[in-house]
């Protein structure tokens, strides 16, 4: 069980209670869990050094959390997602109200945002999103927020939150901006309201994998940057064709790709491990909308010179992908675009 935590922490949506629930049950109790997090620590940092980070003690530190909450509240007493929304909304609405927020306007916009929003963001994040959202005139395009994450779980990343009409190449534009900008993305979460706006959450670092931080300068290229690139969606292909660096061209490995249907959610799981590359993530973006697919959420790990991702995808009417050659389809795109550029002609692992 040497590799349960880390890998729940980096592949599996920490905001889901079923998960914190589950791995719980999985750990039994607390002595365990104790000696499961610090085996977890010390194995990553045994087996490569360079590998361990703010970012992965950070999700570790939240599963650790979490699941300790869950073990003391009792297993047969999981809290519930409905219970969950309401604590959020409860602490959100007391900041807003105390600001001088209207309650009704609140309300209203929250009918709107749907379950996931208020399961993946925290009371203070809600406040903060809703305040601006509130205050952004009609026709002021893409609403654009950055900040530095005051979430334990975050810590030494930056937050973007993005609300904007929802449009089909939205994730695609976003990412390849981003890639432009020469930010790495290490979280991503990604929702679309009732109202067709998504509300698209990102935690990133600078390409040297340190933090923006307090860098007004910065912030502002950033904010520029993104509203410039969603208002001119159709420029976001020309932005990236970045070469890759040389010495990432001697971490060459066969990618792998595995697509398989979330059990418990109408979702489809693909999991990719790759050599990374610049541009990764637009590259796939675009093949997500090649596919005519839909990314409900995202889970980026970059590990030294390896990326291991995972993405949780519908098709064009929030289904399932349930056609096998569609998928086989999909999984060669995949591979042929990992592949391209790669020294090794070492073939790929492909499941299903």
């Amino acid at each position: 069980n040497h590799l349960v935590m880390s890998t729940t922490a980096q592949r599996k949506d920490l905001s889901d209670p079923q998960v914190i629930n589950d791995f719980a049950l999985h750990v039994g109790d607390e002595t365990r869990l104790d000696y499961l997090y610090v085996l977890t620590v010390a194995d990553i940092n045994a087996t490569n050094p360079t590998l361990w980070n703010s970012w992965r003690a950070s999700l570790l530190r939240q599963l650790y959390t979490e699941t300790k909450r869950a073990l003391r509240r009792g297993l047969e007493n999981p809290l519930d997602r409905e219970e969950q929304i309401r604590q959020t909304q409860s602490s959100a609405l007391d900041t807003l109200v105390r600001e001088g927020t209207d309650p009704d306007d609140v309300e209203q916009l929250w009918s709107q945002l749907g379950d996931d929003y208020f399961l993946k963001h925290t009371a203070s994040d809600v406040a903060w999103h809703t305040d601006a959202i509130l205050q952004q005139p009609a026709d002021g395009g893409p609403l654009v927020l950055i900040k530095e994450t005051t979430q334990r779980e975050f810590e030494g990343g930056t937050q973007i939150f993005i609300y904007a009409p929802d449009q089909h190449d939205f994730f695609a534009v976003t990412v390849a901006a981003m890639s432009q900008l020469n930010l790495n993305i290490h979280d991503a979460r990604i929702i679309t309201s009732s109202s067709q706006f998504t509300l698209d959450t990102y935690i990133v670092l600078d390409n040297d994998g340190g933090a923006i931080g307090d860098n007004p300068q910065r912030v502002r290229q950033i904010r520029d940057g993104l509203t410039e690139a969603l208002r001119n969606p159709e420029d976001y292909p020309t932005i990236i064709q970045r070469r890759v660096p040389r010495q990432l061209k001697h971490f060459d490995f066969p990618p792998q790709v595995t697509i398989l249907n979330d059990a418990q959610r109408p979702v489809t799981i693909l999991e990719i491990t790759a050599p990374d590359r610049p541009g990764l993530l637009a590259r796939l973006g675009r093949i997500f909308l090649e596919f005519d697919l839909s990314l409900q959420n995202a889970k980026i790990a970059t590990l030294g010179e390896r990326v291991e991702d995972v993405f949780f995808i519908t098709d064009a009417d929030n289904q399932p992908l349930s056609d096998p050659q569609l998928c086989s389809r999909l999984q060669e795109a995949i591979v042929q675009q990992l592949q391209a550029g790669q020294a090794s002609a070492s073939p790929a692992r492909v499941t299903f």
